[in-house]
């Protein structure tokens, strides 16, 4: 049942008078319906972000009204693109995958490419997070070297963004199989300052921690801040060798496995302080048939109250620590 919860912001005023104390609260309240009776509070001072993946041009007012995420990525030289997520209340993780990566190498036009995106940022860089790169190394299955974007292009990144903009993040998403490569790994993400990484089964507590365990004991040794990237779709009527197909839960209805996952991991991220935000997969994207989009907006024919309304419960308590 779904019960509505009173958020007070109050300012108090205390005035001592002969031999009492008079009390003025002055306060404005906010009510945020609760469909999570249970839910933990956030406890982790660290976990202050939250946002979604792939939502652009009408999607970005539609998401900032929502009122419960502040963080969200977009490519570098998307000038009106930033303005607009900056405009709406958004702190930005710019995408770096032009200008420094080209067929697995450094491009020669790399420093014009960085320039004219420093000169794009710039004026906003209170509201810029930090900068980001998505599943930079790919391993070919026959020889299972890397194929993706070298050790060396990769340093030479984040040694640049990082000496340019040292007080912001540089984050990277590891794909699972970075995983299993520890060593590699370790070494290939050592300049980053943020990490996570993706991978979407049937919800599995036990798994997840020892992805995470995996992740911050063997890979980001050097203190690195961690990011969750919870499964946020629902897949059908696709290609049968599609892998999210594959590996859909069939014995879910929809919304229920994406409530697994969202609840899990808000559980894992409250209680680990090296947890700083939670970054869903994903809210719009014709790839999968019922992104959180679907699920999210009261006119979709997949509307879940309940997915919507856990969300946004967490939502408000993660980034009610960024304030």
């Amino acid at each position: 049942m779904k019960k509505i919860l009173s958020i007070a912001v109050a300012l108090i005023t205390i005035i001592a008078v002969a031999g009492g104390v008079i009390v003025y609260i002055d306060w404005q309240a906010n009510f945020i319906p609760i469909y999570w009776e249970d839910m933990p509070p956030n406890s982790n001072e660290n976990l202050k972000y939250f946002g979604y993946y792939h939502f652009s041009d009408d999607r970005i007012e539609e998401v900032a009204s929502f009122g419960h995420s502040n963080m969200c990525k977009v490519d570098g030289d998307d000038t009106q693109e930033l303005m607009r997520l900056i405009d709406n209340g958004f702190f930005v993780f710019v995408m770096i995958r032009h200008m420094f990566f080209s067929s697995g190498g450094t491009p020669d036009n790399w420093q014009e490419k960085w320039e004219a995106v420093k000169a794009t940022i710039d004026p906003y860089i209170d509201r810029i997070l930090g900068f980001y790169v998505d599943e930079p190394i790919k391993y070919d299955l026959t020889t299972g070297e890397n194929v993706g974007k070298s050790m060396e292009s990769f340093h030479f990144a984040c040694n640049t963004v990082r000496a340019d903009y040292p007080d912001k993040k540089m984050m990277a998403v590891l794909t699972v199989n970075d995983l299993s490569k520890k060593e590699y790994s370790r070494e290939y993400y050592k300049y980053c300052t943020d990490l996570g990484y993706d991978f979407y089964p049937k919800w599995n507590k036990k798994s997840v921690l020892k992805f995470i365990s995996t992740l911050e004991d063997s890979i980001a040794v050097d203190n690195q801040d961690i990011w969750l990237i919870p499964k946020g779709f629902y897949t059908v009527d696709v290609k049968a060798d599609d892998l999210y197909w594959l590996i859909e839960p069939r014995d879910l209805p929809p919304g229920e496995d994406v409530l697994d996952w969202i609840k899990g991991s808000y559980e894992i991220a409250v209680a680990d302080s090296r947890i700083v935000g939670i970054f869903c997969f994903v809210y719009d994207n014709d790839n999968f048939t019922i992104p959180l989009r679907k699920f999210f907006l009261p006119d979709s024919e997949h509307y879940n109250e309940e997915v919507y309304g856990v969300y946004n419960q967490i939502g408000h308590a993660v980034i009610a620590n960024c304030k």
